[in-house]
């Protein structure tokens, strides 16, 4: 049988224009049944920069098998450190394993968008004291925290959901992760929270359905007296971008800054809408060296003061980190110049 085109179905539902355009389009589907359009292929990380190359990515097709960082997951080294009721602490050295270590475990969502059946679930139990984390695990490049495994850019992609119609929030807000860059890791203090990833609280522990984010740099005093926290909310959208219950698709990209001058950028795009973008950040002030060297996941529930009042869990599905090199020089592929307005751009500037 011939099968039919497009110059066909035109052909077929001409005569029937004249009964109305409702039944012209009904027949032409009912001849046209064969007639495709092409489709565009789903980008995994479509804003992923082209000369980004991946250096890190954990699946959750099991737990990470160590407490210190080793090579494990699909790229890179990873760890996980087991939590009891208490919070942070760790709760064994290694999963040999199982599917469960503290308030991490493994769970089964054929849902997850990236890599299912397998998500990471991070439990949050009634109780819980405020100012802690139930889970800490996270990675980098095999390449370590030094010089030679630390970015001059990077690219995140992770899948994230709340596994619930609602989800009780911190007044502060919830610290989904963390990134570390700038300061170099031997700096005493919080040189590993530089950048934190907030799930926004309102004032007020509340329960709620939607929410919005908010992006907060950690400046230790170490660095210079006192402690000082900058929080940068949503400024490409107002509207909540986080629905609970549903997966939502977290890319963040961000630039280092040249030291001690505010050219560093960060964009953060949630189900491929822009939540922010900054092009005006200082991550490492003046004489410092570093680039971005941690990534870690340990979803702090607030700031301080009270405790949940009910179980909550947030899952986690496929964790990508790509970026360049810090010791990368300048190249077609790996540009670093500057705009008009003063702004630097690197490769796949979005």
């Amino acid at each position: 049988m011939r099968k039919i085109s497009t110059r066909d179905c035109r052909a077929s539902s001409g005569p029937w224009r004249r009964q109305g355009r409702a039944f012209a389009l009904a027949v032409a589907v009912a001849v046209c049944p064969q007639v495709a359009y092409p489709q565009q292929p789903v980008r995994p990380h479509p804003h992923e920069p082209e000369g980004f190359t991946r250096f890190a990515e954990y699946d959750f097709s099991r737990l990470p098998r160590a407490a210190q960082p080793m090579p494990d997951g699909k790229a890179g080294r990873w760890y996980a450190l087991g939590a009891d009721r208490g919070g942070d602490r760790p709760g064994q050295d290694s999963a040999r394993g199982r599917r469960r270590s503290g308030l991490l475990e493994i769970r089964q969502d054929p849902s997850a968008p990236a890599s299912p059946p397998d998500v990471a679930a991070i439990l949050y139990p009634r109780g819980f004291e405020a100012g802690r984390g139930p889970v800490n695990f996270g990675g980098w490049d095999v390449a370590g925290d030094g010089p030679g495994g630390q970015k001059s850019a990077i690219y995140l992609s992770l899948w994230i959901k709340i596994g619930g119609p609602d989800y009780e929030n911190h007044a502060v807000g919830t610290k989904i992760l963390f990134l570390a860059g700038g300061l170099p890791p031997s700096t005493r203090g919080q040189s590993g929270n530089q950048l934190v990833l907030f799930l926004k609280g309102t004032g007020r522990i509340a329960t709620a359905s939607e929410f919005r984010v908010e992006l907060h740099q950690f400046f230790p005093k170490e660095v210079g007296a006192p402690f000082q926290v900058k929080a940068l909310g949503q400024n490409a959208t107002q509207r909540p971008l986080v629905r609970a219950g549903v997966w939502h698709h977290f890319e963040v990209r961000a630039d280092i800054n040249d030291p001690g001058v505010a050219d560093g950028q960060f964009r953060w795009w949630i189900d491929g809408v822009l939540a922010m973008q900054y092009t005006n950040l200082i991550f490492r002030p003046r004489r410092a060296q570093a680039g971005f060297w941690n990534l870690k996941v340990n979803p702090t529930w607030g700031g301080t003061g009270g405790r949940k009042s009910r179980p909550d869990v947030i899952l986690i599905d496929d964790i990508y980190l790509s970026g360049i090199p810090l010791a990368a020089p300048p190249s077609e592929t790996n540009p670093i110049r500057r705009d008009r307005s003063g702004d630097r751009v690197s490769p796949g500037h979005n």
